[in-house]
């Protein structure tokens, strides 16, 4: 189907950036996106295979910072090797999502209801820009500083490689003494590819997910809003009509939101597993840094940190809005003029109560709601074993 501005304007970015890795499922060639999924899928899992090896034969020789940089790097390619292969599963679950939310923007004739979804598609726009954007800009600072700071020992020593600060993926102390130039060049830019593939696609799996959960709530407030304009309805037979299109679009919904959760528990279990061990290996090299007074560690791990725990909070914010969403149906069901619908009608009302009254939660891997009650609790325990850490390393 052609696209309309709006359409453009809520997904256009979305579908830019999916088609780039391979995972827009709609108007794309079949082939060419698994193929697109496997380089991907290949590129990262051998980026995590070269590191393991690297380990193995020459260990951790240089600075603790080195090393959980590395950690930092490699841990999100092997989350994304999931991430393909849970993508690859469910691809049909996303068709129907992403067909859903082409079909919401084509279809809506209502101003509010295309208002309340424009308010929605900019929050989401804005979150995709702001992720995209600043995962691109950290990757492009960390090579160009590698490579600025090697040009420059390059400059003072053109015959030796020994003193290289190191190449994106790898610390100095694993590159050979005796690399030659081109060698050393060729390595040098497909790390530095590899990193960029790395970081971007991991940016493009969550922005994809925020986007798309911001859609469905703005469906829920949408819904919520026409159901409100029962009040207005004077004649009774017309109760049941409007009655009979909130009940199937509300099946609708409840349909995409648990797509939507089966879809993406399993990468939002790997995203939030993935952040609080970063954050905890971030903890000990800040807890170490605060000991020795290392400024430059100190500084680097409050920065990771914080970034760590904004990855948390946001899943958190949508889990905790598409449950408020679909919970304050409940209310608003309550609150429409039911007393003056025939005694039939009063019996369905009940019914739909009944089933507005499920709750939704976004979980991560079925076994963890995310909200913001339970972010406070994540948190919490961070700090308490933060604590521990800190009286562990005063006492030796």
């Amino acid at each position: 189907m052609a696209w309309n501005s709006d359409m453009v304007y809520a997904l256009g970015i979305q579908k830019i950036i999916a088609s780039i890795i391979g995972i827009w499922p709609v108007e794309s060639n079949d082939i060419i996106s698994k193929m697109q999924v496997a380089f991907i899928a290949i590129t990262q899992a051998w980026m995590c295979i070269d590191v393991i090896k690297q380990f193995i034969i020459k260990g951790h020789c240089g600075s603790i910072l080195e090393l959980v940089d590395i950690i930092s790097t490699h841990i999100p390619a092997f989350i994304i090797v999931i991430k393909m292969i849970v993508t690859t599963i469910y691809r049909d679950n996303f068709h129907v999502i992403i067909t859903s939310a082409i079909n919401d923007w084509s279809e809506v004739i209502d101003q509010k209801s295309r208002l309340i979804m424009l308010r929605y598609a900019r929050i989401g726009r804005i979150i995709v820009i702001v992720q995209i954007f600043g995962v691109f800009t950290i990757s492009c600072q960390v090579i160009f500083d590698r490579l600025r700071i090697t040009m420059d020992v390059w400059n003072e020593q053109t015959n030796s490689s020994a003193q290289i600060s190191g190449f994106p993926l790898w610390p100095m102390c694993w590159i050979p003494i005796d690399m030659s130039s081109l060698q050393f060049i060729i390595h040098f830019i497909v790390q530095s590819i590899l990193m960029l593939v790395c970081h971007n696609s991991y940016a493009i799996f969550n922005a994809m997910l925020y986007s798309l959960a911001i859609h469905l709530c703005g469906q829920n407030q949408v819904l919520n809003t026409n159901l409100k304009y029962f009040d207005k309805i004077e004649d009774p037979n017309q109760y049941k009509y409007h009655l009979r299109q909130f009940i199937k679009r509300h099946d609708n919904l409840i349909m995409l939101t648990d797509t939507f959760e089966e879809t993406y528990n399993l990468n939002i279990l790997a995203e939030v597993g993935m952040n609080i061990i970063l954050i905890c290996i971030s903890g000990i090299v800040l807890l170490i840094g605060l000991q020795s007074s290392d400024i430059d560690i100190v500084a680097a791990m409050i920065i990771r940190i914080f970034m760590l725990n904004c990855g948390i909070f946001l899943h958190s914010y949508i889990g905790e809005q598409l449950n408020r969403e679909s919970a304050n149906l409940h209310m608003t069901i309550y609150s429409i003029p039911w007393y003056n619908m025939p005694p039939n009608m009063m019996k369905d009302i009940t019914v739909i109560m009944l089933r507005c009254s499920r709750p939704f939660n976004l979980t991560a891997g079925k076994m963890y709601n995310m909200n913001f009650q339970n972010f406070m609790g994540i948190l919490k325990t961070i700090f308490s074993y933060f604590s521990v850490i800190r009286l562990m390393l005063e006492g030796n």
